[in-house]
């Protein structure tokens, strides 16, 4: 995996000329673009070899920026952010100047580090495969939940603090799947525990306000209900609290990916510890998608997989404009 090679690299200090950096995981792009910088700008504490390019990048402008020599330094890191680049549409026939972007990254110069950090990519423009032949791509996706408890638990031990599994997987559900935020909100746990060696489920109820992303879990019993006004409503609301698309797909798609897998093993006969280990999540947790899995047959949740997956890649090829997909999964989901 890419990002296994990228962790090599860090590891042994061999930093390489380019690298593409891309997904709705904010938390682990930062982390690991600061652990570049830190390799890279080891001896340029004044930042004269750190360029950063946003938005509007003028291409000609980054190409001389690549082809000018680091001051007093080995090396010189460029960040390009958001770009557009990666975008279908984006015009990278070989005349243009992403096409000839592209032909200039099978020879960045070695005394460059160049990365791309960007929120979503078109795996078929020429920028995206050039990146991929002569440097590292790595995908951010968000993490799965139980990765996300074990870290705050590791977290909230490095604060010397105890949190069980069942209160992680509980705190995860309730904040939600981003990293950032999750972390900001174990600060606010872990200093209004003070004293007390144990955060517990009462602590977390009483300090973690359920967040925007815990209306998934709202917007799902909707969609159980079959309820396409509430369906809907629960969609405007994320969407006018700025909730991400991406995130919001992904979630209505975790949850029906769960529900397939509690059905299949009610169904064999499994117990509700079986069915936590199997998901590796808690019993806490299953019990909540076995309550809302009950609400579907095998064949409306297949039906329903399917369906997230077209209009998921409807977005991506950009066939379809993301509000106007999710709208339209959402009241279908609900009709089933």
């Amino acid at each position: 995996m890419s990002i296994d090679i990228l962790k090599t690299q860090l590891k042994n200090k061999d930093i390489k000329s380019l690298y593409l950096f891309y997904g709705p995981e904010d938390y682990l792009k930062k982390y690991y673009l600061k652990s570049i910088e830190k390799i890279v700008l080891l001896n340029d504490a004044a930042g004269l070899n750190r360029i950063v390019a946003e938005d509007k990048v003028d291409i000609p402008a980054l190409i001389r920026n690549c082809e000018t020599y680091p001051v007093f330094s080995s090396k010189k890191l460029i960040v390009v952010k958001n770009s557009g680049f990666f975008k279908s549409g984006s015009g990278d026939g070989e005349k243009t100047d992403t096409g000839k972007l592209a032909v200039y990254l099978k020879n960045v110069p070695q005394y460059v580090c160049l990365v791309f950090y960007e929120n979503d990519v078109d795996r078929r423009v020429k920028l995206y495969n050039a990146i991929k032949e002569n440097g590292l791509v790595v995908e951010f996706p968000y993490q799965k939940p139980y990765d996300l408890a074990k870290w705050v638990v590791n977290i909230t031990r490095a604060n010397k603090k105890e949190i069980s599994m069942e209160t992680a997987s509980m705190f995860v559900d309730r904040i939600g799947y981003e990293m950032t935020e999750l972390f900001n909100e174990l600060n606010k746990l872990i200093s209004y525990t003070e004293e007390k060696p144990t955060i517990e489920l009462e602590d977390v109820r009483e300090v973690c306000s359920a967040s925007v992303k815990s209306r998934i879990f709202d917007l799902t019993d909707a969609i159980v209900e079959k309820d396409v006004t509430s369906s809907i409503k629960y969609l405007n609301d994320m969407i006018n609290l700025k909730e991400p698309i991406p995130l919001i797909m992904y979630m209505i798609a975790r949850q029906f990916r769960q529900m397939l897998q509690v059905k299949i093993l009610s169904e064999e006969g499994a117990d509700i510890k079986k069915i936590a280990s199997s998901l590796k999540v808690t019993p806490y947790i299953a019990g909540k998608i076995q309550m809302r899995a009950k609400g579907f047959s095998l064949r409306q949740i297949n039906q329903a997989l399917k369906d997230i997956f077209e209009y998921d890649t409807a977005i991506k090829t950009g066939k379809m404009k993301d509000r106007t997909a999710v709208d339209l999964l959402v009241a279908k989901l609900a009709s089933h």
